[in-house]
């Protein structure tokens, strides 16, 4: 089915969903990035000529984040703590923010008769720095 202009040329329907943390008795709240957003994210994991997994999961993280108005609560420093999160949070919120943003290797599924959008191509696990 094609899709008129009108449907894609603004993003800003993006959904908030939710992620249940239970180590923290509560849930963090998260938005898919939009292209421009995921390019930041890329941007910073590849700085000064590093592949840094660890600074691009903390990034996409920090950027997907949003409070219960869907305002993004993106700041350099949260990427700065969010290394400091237990590995068991870390690996549950960035499997989640991972799927919502197409990096999981599963096409994120439509409500519309077409089908699903394929995957961003990038890596469903973290991926390893090479030496």
């Amino acid at each position: 089915m094609y899709l008129d202009p009108s449907k894609w040329k603004k993003a800003s329907d993006l959904p908030i969903e939710k992620i249940p943390v239970p180590q923290w008795g509560g849930e963090l709240l998260h938005r898919p990035l939009s292209g421009e957003e995921l390019t930041e994210v890329l941007k910073v994991a590849q700085a000064e000529g590093k592949h840094d997994i660890t600074a691009y999961n903390c990034e996409l993280i920090a950027r997907a984040l949003v409070d219960e108005a869907g305002k993004r609560l993106y700041t350099p420093s949260l990427g700065f703590a969010i290394k400091e999160w237990p590995s068991a949070v870390f690996a549950l919120v960035i499997k989640e923010i991972q799927r919502a943003n197409g990096q999981d290797g599963t096409p994120e599924k439509s409500s519309d008769a077409g089908g699903s959008a394929p995957s961003s191509g990038l890596p469903s696990e973290p991926a390893r720095p090479s030496l």
